[in-house]
């Protein structure tokens, strides 16, 4: 759900990011390429930790890239600051994709698997469409880019430590 919020939020607001941290809209724009190529091979590097590490291993550190996007265009300047985004940013979009179908298959099994993904499918949906209305608030309330990006990180830190204590237990299904 962390990684629909941060990804939806970033997007919607990217002119606004853009301005705060001193690059130019065509500047901004030029990065989706890295983004791109970072979500490829963010999946394609997930899928093999997956195989070597289990998924739950996997995905107690998936929400590590998005803390480092957001710590990189708070905390380092200018163009820089706008590519390490970008790169983490899209690590931080492709890991999920090989790495919570796997997680999910491991802790519930392949027999239920659809059902399962069919509860988390919504949340996710859910969690996308509330972050342009929350950040969309903070900007009106006139807060910048520490806040913005401080909220994703504690957002983020605080996922990864649930996800951590979480994937450390063996799930109970409630299906018969």
């Amino acid at each position: 759900m962390i990684p629909g919020f941060t990804v939806t939020g970033m997007l919607f607001h990217q002119i606004y990011l853009a301005e705060l941290a001193g690059v130019s809209l065509a500047s901004w724009a030029a990065m989706y390429v890295v983004y791109a190529a970072c979500a490829v091979i963010g999946t394609l590097v997930a899928g093999q930790l997956v195989d070597r590490f289990t998924g739950r291993r996997v995905a107690a550190h998936m929400m590590l890239p998005i803390t480092l996007a957001c710590a990189a265009l708070w905390l380092v300047e200018g163009q820089a600051g706008v590519f390490l985004f970008f790169v983490f940013f899209g690590f931080a979009s492709g890991m999920p994709y090989s790495a919570v179908s796997a997680t999910l298959a491991e802790m519930y099994g392949t027999r239920y698997l659809g059902e399962v993904k069919a509860i988390f499918l919504p949340l996710g949906v859910f969690s996308s469409a509330l972050s342009p209305m929350v950040m969309g608030m903070l900007i009106d309330m006139g807060y910048g880019m520490g806040v913005l990006m401080g909220l994703n990180i504690a957002l983020a830190l605080l996922a990864q430590a649930g996800g951590a204590m979480m994937l450390g237990k063996p799930p109970r299904l409630a299906i018969s």
